[in-house]
């Protein structure tokens, strides 16, 4: 994959890595990004060992969303997806 986005080895974006990186982490890194619209995040509590943090993308990275998964205080999961038209390739080219 191409673009700034995948900074690091998969499973890696943006220096968010499973299994490494908290969710302190992740804020402060969303918060950085340019693409992402500050004002979507959400941090999404589903019990006491799960959460999730939902973002959309900016307009220079339209129909697209991610969301940061994890498993207690680690990110588990990391899931980016295209709402509408646009393609997960384009999406990603565009990040």
């Amino acid at each position: 994959m191409q673009g700034q986005a995948f900074h690091g080895a998969p499973p890696c974006w943006n220096l968010v890595t499973p299994g490494i990186s908290t969710e302190q982490d992740v804020l402060s890194r969303l918060s950085s990004l340019s693409e992402v619209r500050r004002d979507t995040i959400l941090d999404n509590v589903v019990d006491s060992q799960r959460s999730n943090i939902f973002w959309e993308f900016t307009r220079a990275v339209p129909d697209s969303v991610g969301r940061i998964h994890f498993n207690g205080d680690r990110v588990s999961r990391i899931s980016i997806r295209t709402i509408g038209s646009l393609a997960f390739g384009e999406a990603v080219e565009m990040l």
